[in-house]
C-alpha cells in the first residue's frame, strides 16, 4: 500500500535551529549506542555543514568546494578555541579526511607527515594531550569534551549569525537546499510511502 503525503505532512528542515538540532540528535543517538567513529564522523560532518553556512554568497558552486577546507578550518579556529595550542585547525582537517575517507586515523596528510595522528579517548580529563608515540607526534583528544565544545561552538555560532544580518541570509538561503525531516518518518521508511 502507498500513500501519497501532502504538504502538511512535512516538517520542513530549513531553519538553522533545526540542522543544529538535528546533528546533536544524532550524535546523541551514537553517544547512547557507543558507536564511537559514527559519532565523530558526525561531528566532523557537523563542522563541515557549520562551515558551508559561513561560505559568503558570492561563491559559485565549484568555488564553494575549494573554500570549504578554509571555512572548516575558520570554523574550527574560533568555536574549538579549547583545542589550542595543542592542537591546530589543520590537523583537525586531516584528522576528519582519516576518518570520512577511511575510518581511520591515517589521511594522506597523516601519512605525509603534515600532521600527526589523532586518538580518542573516552574520559573528559585531559581534554586534550599531545605526546610522542614510537618517535611520532601523536594528539589524544577526549570525545566527551569534543561533543560538548562542538554543541557550545554550534550554539555560539548560531548567535554570531543572528548577530549579522548578511551572515543570516546567507545561512537561511542555504538552510532552504538542506534536508527535509517527514513528521510520519518511521511510517515512511515502513510503508514505503511517496510524495
Amino acid at each position: 500500500m502507498t500513500d501519497n503525503l501532502n504538504k502538511t505532512g512535512l516538517v520542513e528542515l530549513t531553519d538553522i535551529h533545526n540542522v543544529i538540532k538535528d546533528i546533536k540528535g544524532g550524535i546523541n543517538v551514537c553517544m547512547d549506542q557507543k558507536h564511537g567513529g559514527s559519532l565523530l564522523k558526525l561531528i566532523y560532518s557537523g563542522i563541515d555543514t557549520m562551515a558551508y553556512l559561513t561560505i559568503p554568497d558570492r561563491s559559485s558552486p565549484r568555488s564553494l568546494a575549494k573554500e570549504q577546507k578554509k571555512h572548516f578550518k575558520l570554523w574550527v579556529d574560533k568555536y574549538l578555541r579549547f583545542l589550542h595550542p595543542v592542537c591546530n585547525s589543520e590537523y583537525i582537517w586531516e584528522a576528519r579526511n582519516g576518518l570520512l575517507h577511511t575510518h581511520g586515523t591515517q589521511s594522506v596528510g597523516v601519512k605525509e607527515g603534515k600532521a600527526p595522528s589523532i586518538y580518542y579517548y573516552a574520559k573528559n580529563y585531559p581534554p586534550i594531550k599531545g605526546a610522542v608515540s614510537d618517535g611520532e607526534h601523536v594528539i589524544f583528544l577526549s570525545i566527551p569534551t569534543l561533543i560538548r565544545e562542538f554543541f557550545e561552538g554550534m550554539d555560539e555560532f548560531i548567535i554570531d549569525v543572528y548577530s549579522d544580518d548578511k551572515k543570516r541570509a546567507v545561512a537561511e538561503k542555504r538552510c532552504e537546499t538542506m534536508l527535509q525531516v517527514f513528521d510520519d518518518f518511521d511510517k515512511f521508511v515502513r510503508e514505503g510511502t511517496s510524495i
